[in-house]
C-alpha cells in the first residue's frame, strides 16, 4: 500500500513539474498560480523529506533532506517553481531507487534465511512436543522427521542417519552418520526419522552461525567505506558553507545579482548531497559479498575484501585442505596369502563405525564382491609379504564369519573366527595389550592397522590421506595468478614434505604445533610485500588463522572455533573457491574504485561549473539524482550472476 502511494505522488509530482514548466513557457497566467500550484505540490508529494529534515536539524544533522528542502525552498523563493519541485520530486524518485537498491541487495542475503529450521520436535518423557528450537536447551533430546532439516547441532542416538548438507556445503550427495556422530544444524534428514541429544544452544548452531555472519556482513566496514563516511562528514559541511558564502556574495558585492548568486548556491546545495557515494559503494560491497555467499564463500565483512584482492601469500594447513581427510589403502605388509588377509579384514571392518574402517572396506569391497581378479604385486595395493605363518585363521577364512565383535574405542576392533581372537588394532594397543612388536619402518606412517592374534602378526594396512582431486590443478593456478604458497602441518616432517614435493611445492614445514604455526605466519605478515591468507579448519588452526591478513576456515569439515575466527569461510571446502573468493574480490575493488573516481569527478566537476556560474539546477539535480542512480546501475551489477563467474584455467 506504501508502495504504491508512493507511486502515486511520484507520478503526480512529475505531472505538475510538467505543468508548471508550461505555465512558466506560455506566461498566459499570473506567478502567484505557479507559485500556489508548486507549494501544494511540494506539501503533498514531499511532505516527508521536510519533516525528516526538521528532525535531523534538531541533531545538527545536515542530512541530504535538509540539503534538498533548503535548495527547494530557495529555488521557490527567487521564483525558479517547476526547478523547486523538481529537486524535490526527483529526489524522491532517487530514494526509492535507492530502496529498491536495498531491497535487491538484501534478498540476496535474505534468500538464505528460508534455511533456518522453524520447529524442533522435543521430548517430554515419552511424547514429542514442538517447541520452537530457541527454546531447547543443550543435552535436551529432540527427534528430526523424514524430510525436515535438523534445527540444532547435536549427537546422534539412533543407529544411522542419512543427512543432505546440499544448504551448507553445497553438495547433493547424502552423508551417512552413525551413532555418536555430531550432526549440524540446516542439514536435511533423507533417512527414516531419528533422535538425537542436542550438543549447543540455537544461537550457537552452525546454521545459525552462517546465516548471522552473512546477514551482518556489511558491520565490518572496509577501509573505502570508512573513507567515504569521513569524507562526507566534512566535505558536506565544507559545500553548505561556500553554498551560503555565495548568497551572501550580493550583500558584499553591489555588482553581484542576487538572482545568479542564489542560483550558485542552489547548485552547491543540490549537487554536494553525498547520495551517490553513501549509497553505492556499499551497496557494490553488499551485493559482492551476495554473490560470495551465493558461491559458498563466506565473508565476514566488506573490509576484508580489499586484503582478498591483494592476496599473494597462502599458508596451507594439510590436512582438509590439500587432502580430504579421508583414508586410502596405499601398502599391505602379509604374512599369509593376500586374498585370505583381505577377507579378514574386510569382514571385521564391516561392523566398525569408525572412519578408517569405513575406507578399508569400500576399497575391500570391490575385490570381494567381484569375486574376480587376485590381490597381486600388480594390483592397486603395494603388497610386502612377510615371513609366512601357518594359522587355523589362514586355512579356513574363506567360509568363515565373525562372532563376539566389540569396537576397541581409540584403538581398532576385534571379533573371534574359529574360536579365535582377530585384532584389527592400532600401534598403541599393539605394544600396550597385546604385548607385540610393530614393524619399525611404519613408525613414521600415518595411520597403519595391524590385523593380528593375541601372539602373532598376520599383516598391516598402511592408508594415507586422500589427496584432494582438484589439489594439483589449484597449486598450479595459484602459482599462475602470483600466489606463493607454503604447507604447514602438525603431522609428521617427512610426510609432509612428501605432499609438498608431489605439488611441487617449495616450502614445506611438518611437526608444527599451534605456536609454531602462528609465530610463523605473523612472522610472514610483517614482511611488507606480502598479504598473508591462512587456510585450515581444526581448532589448532585457530590462532594463526586470527594471525593472517585473511583467514580461511575450510567450513564442511572445519570445527567450530575455526570458524569462529576466520574472516573466510568455505563452506563446501573446495580449494579452488580460495582463488574464486580473491578474483571476485580483484574485481569488486576495481569496480569500487571506478565508481570512486567517477562520482567525485562529476561531482566536482559540476560544483566548479557552479561556483562561476556555468551549471543551471537542472545539472545540479543530475549531479545529484542523476549521478546516484548511474552509480546506484552501475554497483547493482554486482547483484548479477555473471558478476560472479569467473574461469579458473
Amino acid at each position: 500500500m506504501e508502495s504504491k502511494d508512493s507511486l502515486i505522488k511520484i507520478t503526480l509530482g512529475i505531472l505538475l513539474v510538467i505543468v508548471l514548466l508550461f505555465l512558466d513557457y506560455i506566461k498566459l497566467f499570473p506567478s502567484f498560480i505557479s507559485l500556489l500550484l508548486a507549494l501544494i505540490a511540494m506539501f503533498f508529494v514531499a511532505s516527508s523529506v521536510f519533516y525528516k529534515a526538521v528532525i535531523d536539524l534538531r541533531h545538527l544533522d545536515f542530512s541530504e533532506n535538509v540539503l534538498m528542502s533548503i535548495g527547494a525552498i530557495a529555488a521557490i523563493i527567487i521564483g525558479q517553481y517547476p526547478e523547486g519541485l523538481s529537486i524535490l520530486v526527483f529526489y524522491i524518485i532517487g530514494e526509492k531507487f535507492e530502496g529498491y537498491a536495498r531491497d535487491k541487495s538484501r534478498s540476496i542475503i535474505e534468500s538464505l534465511a528460508t534455511l533456518r529450521p522453524k520447529v524442533a520436535h522435543l521430548y517430554q518423557g515419552s511424547e514429542l512436543i514442538d517447541v520452537k528450537p530457541k527454546k531447547v536447551k543443550v543435552d535436551d533430546q529432540i527427534c528430526v522427521l523424514k524430510g525436515e532439516s535438523v534445527p540444532i547441532d547435536a549427537v546422534l542416538l539412533s543407529d544411522v542417519a542419512v543427512l543432505n548438507l546440499s544448504a551448507i556445503t553445497g553438495e547433493s550427495v547424502p552423508i551417512t552418520y552413525r551413532k555418536g556422530e555430531g550432526i549440524v544444524s540446516g542439514a536435511i534428514n533423507e533417512g527414516d526419522k531419528f533422535d538425537c541429544r542436542v550438543s549447543k544452544l540455537y544461537q550457537d548452531s552452525t546454521i545459525s552461525n552462517l546465516l548471522n555472519l552473512v546477514e551482518n556482513a556489511s558491520i565490518a566496514k572496509s577501509k573505502h567505506e570508512n573513507f567515504i563516511r569521513h569524507f562526507a562528514r566534512y566535505y558536506t559541511p565544507i559545500v553548505i558553507g561556500i553554498a551560503f558564502m555565495l548568497l551572501l556574495t550580493p550583500l558584499v558585492i553591489k555588482e553581484a545579482s542576487f538572482y545568479d548568486y542564489v542560483n550558485r548556491a542552489l547548485v552547491f546545495l543540490v549537487t554536494s548531497c553525498p547520495c551517490a557515494l553513501l549509497l553505492a559503494i556499499p551497496l557494490a560491497f553488499f551485493g559482492g559479498i551476495g554473490v560470495l555467499a551465493k558461491k559458498r564463500i563466506l565473508v565476514k565483512g566488506s573490509k576484508y575484501i580489499s586484503a582478498l584482492s591483494k592476496l599473494n601469500y597462502l599458508a596451507l594447513d594439510k590436512t582438509g585442505t590439500l587432502t580430504k581427510g579421508d583414508f586410502t589403502v596405499s601398502d599391505i605388509y602379509t604374512a599369509i596369502s593376500v586374498d585370505r588377509l583381505l577377507y579378514l579384514v574386510y569382514s571385521l571392518e564391516q561392523y566398525s563405525n569408525h572412519p578408517l574402517a569405513k575406507s578399508i572396506v569400500a576399497e575391500f569391497g570391490a575385490f570381494i564382491k567381484d569375486n574376480k581378479a587376485k590381490i597381486t604385486e600388480n594390483s592397486l595395493f603395494n603388497i610386502i609379504n612377510l615371513p609366512s605363518i601357518n594359522t587355523c585363521i589362514a586355512a579356513n577364512i574363506q567360509n568363515a564369519s565373525f562372532s563376539e565383535i566389540n569396537e576397541l574405542v581409540g584403538y581398532g576392533i576385534k571379533g573371534k573366527i574359529f574360536n579365535e581372537e582377530l585384532y584389527l588394532v592400532n600401534e598403541r594397543y599393539l605394544e600396550e595389550n597385546l604385548n607385540l612388536t610393530p614393524l619399525d619402518n611404519l613408525k613414521d606412517s600415518l595411520a597403519v592397522i595391524y590385523v593380528t592374534t593375541k601372539t602373532q602378526i598376520l599383516g598391516v594396512i598402511v592408508l594415507k590421506d586422500k589427496v584432494k582431486d582438484e589439489a594439483a590443478k589449484f597449486v598450479q593456478i595459484a602459482k599462475n595468478l602470483g600466489v606463493e604458497l607454503e604447507l604447514l602441518s602438525g603431522d609428521k616432517e617427512n610426510i609432509v614434505k612428501e605432499i609438498a614435493k608431489e605439488f611441487s611445492i617449495d616450502k614445506a614445514y611438518g611437526a608444527m604445533k599451534p605456536e609454531d604455526k602462528l609465530s610463523h605466519v605473523a612472522k610472514v605478515t610483517a614482511t611488507n610485500n606480502y598479504v598473508v591468507g591462512f587456510v585450515g579448519d581444526g581448532i589448532n588452526d585457530a590462532p594463526v588463522i586470527t594471525c593472517a591478513d585473511v583467514g580461511f576456515a575450510m567450513g564442511k569439515r572445519g570445527q567450530a572455533i575455526a570458524i569462529d575466527v576466520a574472516d573466510v569461510i568455505i563452506t563446501n571446502d573446495n580449494l579452488f573457491k580460495v582463488l574464486e573468493a580473491k578474483l571476485i574480490a580483484k574485481r569488486l575493488m576495481k569496480l569500487i574504485t571506478f565508481l570512486l573516481v567517477l562520482i567525485l569527478s562529476v561531482k566536482f566537476i559540476i560544483l566548479g561549473l557552479g561556483f562561476f556560474g556555468f551549471a543551471s539546477i537542472w545539472l545540479a539535480i543530475f549531479g545529484d539524482v542523476g549521478l546516484t542512480v548511474i552509480a546506484v546501475l552501475l554497483a547493482m551489477v554486482t547483484f548479477t550472476e555473471r558478476f560472479g563467474r569467473i574461469e579458473i584455467t
